[in-house]
């Protein structure tokens, strides 16, 4: 055998080699994911009270969950605590959130560092489950049968960054087109009190809790009494000063906001 066709043998033993790592490792990943079912499990066992109410699991957050799956995880590969939580962390985002990927390095079409690449950019919250299923497809887009057939690994890491761009840009858009399409004024009569009528404002949330804040600042500088001595609470004063802001801007009175009666503007008459 000649150094050429030496090469060529080393080249296929060591990409063989590999797709069983990568076996191997999704093994050890899906392992690690049943461990922190056997923990659940172990949970139900000591404490039957606590699994016997639904509500429990909720109130146990899963972080805490996952923490007791890492301690488990870390004494049987022998590794740090950090380390294990770490373990547990990326079996859980594989197996539940990434299946597909799981199956890639499993079967050898993609290797540990470009499957961790995908796992590091898909963990952020702002990403919705299709913006991930999306992001997951580009990743997997052309792979070839190992990572050798695919792109380099500087290559796949700004397929995957441009991945989660575009799908951040268009979650942006989609949210803004949301907020757009839902802003506006409705007003609701209650048919049990005839007197009474909700006017009710949706818009950005910085636009409204500013509305809010200046409505009580306006309010908070309004009396605390009508001329009969009656006390006016809060919600009345607020209600009050819209109703004089959209007076005085229909009136072209610039000074609108202020007090009426606390000056010789000449403004309208105070409501209460």
């Amino acid at each position: 055998m000649g150094p050429g066709e030496a090469i060529e043998l080393m080249v296929d033993l060591t990409r063989g080699e590999e797709a069983e790592v990568g076996f191997v490792l999704a093994r050890r990943f899906r392992r690690v994911h049943a461990m922190l079912g056997l923990v659940r499990a172990d949970m139900a066992t000591f404490y039957p009270a606590f699994v016997a109410d639904a509500a429990s699991w909720t109130r146990l957050q899963e972080v805490e969950v996952e923490t007791f799956a890492a301690h488990e995880v870390g004494l049987l590969f022998g590794v740090s605590p950090l380390w294990a939580a770490v373990m547990v962390d990326e079996a859980v985002h594989l197996v539940e959130v990434l299946p597909r990927t799981l199956v890639a390095l499993e079967t050898g079409v993609l290797d540990l560092g470009r499957v961790r690449r995908v796992v590091n950019a898909t963990r952020s919250e702002d990403l919705p489950a299709e913006g991930v299923r999306q992001v997951e497809d580009a990743a997997l887009a052309g792979a070839g049968t190992g990572p050798w057939e695919g792109p380099t690994f500087q290559t796949f890491k700004a397929r995957v960054r441009r991945a989660v761009l575009r799908v951040r840009k268009r979650t942006a858009e989609a949210e803004a087109a949301s907020v757009a399409e839902r802003t506006g004024i409705r007003v609701d009569l209650d048919p049990d009190q005839p007197g009474l009528a909700t006017l009710s404002v949706c818009g950005p949330t910085q636009d409204i809790l500013w509305l809010s804040r200046t409505l009580y600042d306006l309010a908070d500088r309004r009396p605390g009494t009508d001329p009969r001595g009656d006390h006016v609470n809060s919600g009345r004063r607020q209600v009050a000063a819209l109703f004089e802001l959209v007076e005085r801007a229909v009136n072209g009175d610039g000074a609108a906001g202020g007090v009426a009666g606390d000056g010789a503007a000449g403004g309208p008459a105070q409501r209460w």
